[in-house]
């Protein structure tokens, strides 16, 4: 005869096995749960090789986002070549001395004051790429809305 199955030993397995996902897929998509992002474009003139989705955003050296996406677009007339790239933004990271929230309109407010965007290197013996925010006030902004236009790039 064969033993009786152990529904309790079964249960605790399931539940388990059910814990484990749960824990899984909150930890792979804690990103929806962020409430308090931007979402910024940049746009680079050089390569972008190293760069990779997920590689991080620093202002001053601390971690505050992640790029998202970037792509090549191609003028079919010229062959210029842009590379926009996306980046979001945890506002949360950035504090404000009167407590205040970090927001979009703070963003542009500190692009007139000199913050850059600059590719650095993250890693010598990889090669690994990532943006790194900072001050800059006497290197001018570059802006590329018309160019981007016609491309439809989101902005």
């Amino acid at each position: 005869m064969s033993k009786p199955v152990n529904t309790v030993a079964v249960g605790a397995f399931v539940i388990g096995a059910f814990l484990i996902l749960f824990i899984i897929l909150f930890s792979l998509s804690e990103d929806l749960f962020e409430r308090n992002v931007e979402y910024s474009l940049v746009v680079f003139d050089g390569s972008l090789k190293g760069l990779t989705q997920g590689a991080p955003v620093a202002f001053k050296g601390v971690p505050i986002g992640e790029v998202v996406s970037f792509d090549v677009y191609l003028d079919s007339e010229t062959f210029k070549v842009l590379t926009p790239v996306v980046m979001r933004i945890n506002r949360d990271r950035i504090r404000r001395s009167d407590e205040q929230r970090h927001s979009e309109s703070d963003m542009q407010t500190m692009i007139d004051k000199g913050l850059r965007a600059q590719l650095q290197v993250q890693s010598l013996l990889t090669g690994q790429l990532y943006v790194q925010l900072d001050f800059h006030p006497d290197s001018p902004a570059r802006y590329r809305k018309d160019e981007l236009e016609k491309y439809d790039v989101p902005p």
